[in-house]
């Protein structure tokens, strides 16, 4: 287990060995002066090490300059025109297993699969053809692809919908109020001063 107390530059460690070899340093950090321990001890019974001779300025820059090199967050407004969007798309395909809908393939390439339907499929890309073959194979007739014409093809949100119930509409605001939340709890698009 290991803190770092980033203002007093010191850092708590516990070593746990499982036979007699010894580690002689933990991350750069010296162990030598650790003691032995076949289970573990208590964090109150950690010793404390100077870390003000090693170069943690230097990581902590790297992280720094990792960081602002980060895209901005994504809006709210974003967000949700983004989930909005989604759902308009138009699904060429339905994949049903016993005459419930378990996957999708959208006009735009873009796959819904439940697991056992999607592990099926590895590799078939968004080939009808191939995920038709690889489905059969899998399957046999209890798996069936059903194709729409140009024109009539369900949206994404509609698909939705047919599977779990409830409005599209209902999960973009209730997916947004989250993202908005999380957004407001969290330190995305805020300014994090890593110092030593």
């Amino acid at each position: 287990m290991t803190s770092i107390n980033s203002t007093s530059h010191t850092y708590a460690a516990m070593q746990f060995t499982n036979s007699n070899a010894r580690k002689e340093s933990i991350g750069g950090v010296p162990t030598n002066n650790l003691p032995d321990v076949k289970t573990g001890i208590a964090i109150s019974d950690g010793m404390a090490i100077d870390l003000s001779q090693y170069e943690l300025q230097a990581a902590l820059n790297f992280l720094k300059d990792k960081l602002s090199e980060l895209p901005p967050p994504m809006s709210v407004e974003e967000y949700s025109s983004r989930l909005a969007h989604q759902g308009e798309v138009r699904q060429t395909a339905v994949i049903k297993e016993g005459g419930a809908i378990v996957g999708t393939v959208s006009e735009k390439g873009m796959t819904f699969l439940n697991n056992s339907i999607g592990n099926a499929v590895v590799g078939a890309g968004n080939d009808l053809n191939a995920i038709q073959s690889a489905l059969r194979e899998r399957f046999g007739g209890s798996v069936v692809v059903e194709k729409f014409s140009s024109g009539a093809e369900p949206t994404y949100a509609e698909v939705h919908e047919s599977v779990y119930g409830g409005s599209y509409s209902s999960l973009v605001a209730k997916q947004t109020e989250e993202y908005r939340l999380y957004q407001g709890s969290s330190l995305i698009g805020r300014r994090v001063d890593i110092s030593v």
